[in-house]
């Protein structure tokens, strides 16, 4: 008998049928069967060959199991990889997930929404959406809910939901429609938390409000100002007027009492009738005088007004650091004296290289925060403080309260733009962004240090204006105020203007309102010849014949012809009559204008008049 070479075969005795892909359950079964089949019976011993056959066999499965279970160990791995990426991208998404079935509980959720709920993920499932909806805004989900089932279309929507706690966001929430295992009608909601985009929508509101307020508060100032101008004026006069007339009736009296006697006096008079004293007298100018007061406060509240609405248009001059400071104090005196009180404390300090509305609106931004940073009531026990001080070549202006201070976690935020821990519609949360952009482009800065429970202040820098430089770039505004009268070399020789002088000197008045004309021309018709014209048509057809004026007071802006074009056609035809033109403004001008005015040499004024510099500047024109 021949000895047979034995040969260890990978499933060389599998039936034909048997796949060496079979699982391995299968395949570990089929080998049982044949190993027991061919099990020598009992009291027969295996012979080497089948002993052999065993051995190479049970290696081979040793090998087969080492080999299956690298590929579990592959398979785990990358299931943990995919579950880790799953982990990424659903439960750690920017945006809240879940699925709600057809009765709108939620049956998933990821981490994200139960974190915006403020709720464990594990509670979350069986639960109504509807319970994290706040009730005025359910009627909206669940028109959203009843079209997507019934277009079949993906449904977007906002309303504000409210966590466990009970704290409210605005969520945004787009549902696409689907159906589960069993196909039974579902849907999944991408839940997005929006409260910071509504919170900017609503500053970027109430910013724009705010700049549509300034240009109607310039266009009311310079409402006011035209009718001021007169009023004010006419009071004036009255008070002295008044004193006049006191001391002329007092004289008469004093005359006639002493010429006809007691008696025929006051049968002159009549029983009934009593001559006014000098006492009533005195007592109607006081009265007129307090009407002054009065009109000189909105006179300053209109400059104020002014200022900020002004910005900064002008350029930049030197700033005496006061008088913003000053307007912004007016500005808020009504809101602070019911919250605090108010010291000032303003060094004699140089002149700042600024623009007085941009300075204006930093301050008036910085005693806000301050006014709000108090509640009302208590004025004796809280302070706000303002100061300023020279330091080296720097300029530095300090606004402090004592109010709730600012919390540590928003110090780093606190000039961010839109960043505001106030209410909506209390604040932009672009004032202390504004005050530093400001500061910082004037080559200064701005410092705060604030401790809560106890106040905040901040402190602005600014380089100091050197002595010798010359502000070129000053406004013309800042003429009439500032400088009186116009530059010397622009003035024409007075007897070249007026060869044959009236009563000192020829003005001629150009504005449309009748009553500024009519007020002007009292105030100067005492000492000088005054013509008035109701428009710049009328003054041109009047210089077109007669341009024997020393002095030209003339409106900026005007129907038909305006006093810019009326100048301009001076320039063509009279350059040193045009030298001669003092323009009257109540504040608002085109930006045309404006470019026009600050490129010629002329004065200009500002209504309300101040006018004992109008006089002096009218005067120091035609001496």
């Amino acid at each position: 008998m021949s000895k047979e070479k034995t040969v260890c075969e990978p499933h060389a005795h599998l039936p034909p049928t048997a796949s060496p892909r079979a699982g391995l359950r299968e395949r570990a079964e089929i080998r049982a069967r044949e190993s027991q089949s061919r099990a020598p019976q009992k009291g027969q011993e295996l012979s080497l060959e089948a002993q052999q056959r065993i051995i190479c066999e049970l290696e081979i499965y040793q090998i087969e199991l080492e080999m299956q279970n690298e590929e579990l160990r592959r398979a785990q791995a990358e299931l943990d990889i995919q579950r880790a990426k799953y982990f990424d991208l659903y439960d750690l998404a920017p945006v809240g997930y879940l699925t709600l079935n057809e009765r709108g509980l939620i049956s998933e959720a990821n981490l994200t929404i139960a974190t915006l709920l403020g709720v464990a993920r594990s509670t979350l499932p069986q639960q109504p959406f509807t319970r994290f909806i706040m009730s005025e805004d359910q009627d909206v989900y669940y028109r959203h809910r009843k079209q997507l089932f019934a277009m079949g279309e993906p449904q977007e929507c906002e309303l504000r939901m409210h966590s466990h706690n009970g704290a409210h966001f605005w969520a945004h929430l787009r549902a696409i429609a689907a159906q589960d295992a069993d196909g039974a009608p579902t849907c999944r909601v991408i839940v997005s938390d929006i409260s910071e985009r509504k919170r900017l929508h609503a500053s970027l509101a109430h910013a724009d409000r705010l700049a549509s307020m300034g240009t109607l508060a310039a266009g009311v100032g310079h409402e006011i100002n035209n009718p001021l101008t007169y009023v004010l004026s006419n009071v004036e006069n009255l008070s002295e007027d008044l004193l006049h007339i006191a001391d002329v009736v007092e004289r008469f009296h004093f005359a006639l009492n002493a010429h006809v006697g007691s008696e025929v006096l006051s049968s002159l008079v009549g029983s009934d009738l009593e001559l006014p004293g000098r006492a009533q007298f005195e007592d109607a100018a006081k009265r007129a005088e307090e009407a002054r007061d009065g009109a000189l406060r909105i006179k300053e509240i209109s400059r104020a007004l002014r200022a900020f609405c002004r910005g900064d248009r002008d350029g930049l001059y030197g700033v005496d650091l006061a008088q913003p400071i000053e307007s912004a104090v007016k500005m808020m005196t009504n809101e602070i004296k019911h919250r605090a009180r108010l010291v000032t404390d303003l060094g004699a300090v140089p002149q700042v290289w600024a623009s007085e509305g941009s300075l204006a609106q930093v301050f008036l931004n910085l005693l806000q925060n301050a006014t709000q940073a108090i509640d009302e009531g208590h004025v004796n026990e809280n302070l706000i403080r303002i100061r300023t001080w020279l330091a080296g070549d720097s300029v530095f202006a300090e606004v402090s309260d004592t109010g709730c201070g600012i919390p540590p976690e928003n110090m780093e935020r606190i000039f961010e733009p839109f960043f505001t821990n106030k209410e909506v519609g209390k604040g932009s949360g672009l004032g202390l962004s504004i005050c530093r952009n400001i500061v910082t482009q004037l080559g200064g800065d701005i410092l705060v240090q604030s401790e809560a429970g106890k106040g905040t202040t901040f402190v602005v820098r600014l380089p100091a204006k050197p002595k010798e430089t010359i502000s070129l770039g000053t406004p013309v505004t800042r003429v009439a105020a500032e400088t009186l009268p116009v530059a010397a070399e622009t003035m024409p020789i007075a007897a070249e203007i007026s060869t044959v002088p009236v009563r000192g000197g020829r003005i001629l008045v150009v504005d449309d309102e009748k009553i500024i004309c009519t007020m002007l021309a009292r105030l100067f018709e005492r000492e000088h010849s005054v013509v008035s014209a109701l428009s710049g048509r009328d003054a041109r057809a009047i210089l077109e014949k007669d341009q024997q004026f020393n002095v030209i007071l003339c409106d900026v802006m005007m129907p038909d012809v305006t006093g810019i074009e009326l100048h301009q056609w001076l320039v063509q035809h009279n350059p040193r009559l045009a030298a001669r033109m003092v323009f009257m403004t109540g504040g608002v001008f085109t930006s045309k204008a404006e470019s026009y005015l600050n490129s010629v040499r002329t004065a200009l004024i500002e209504k309300p008049f101040d006018i004992e510099r109008l006089v002096r500047l009218v005067d120091g024109m035609i001496a």
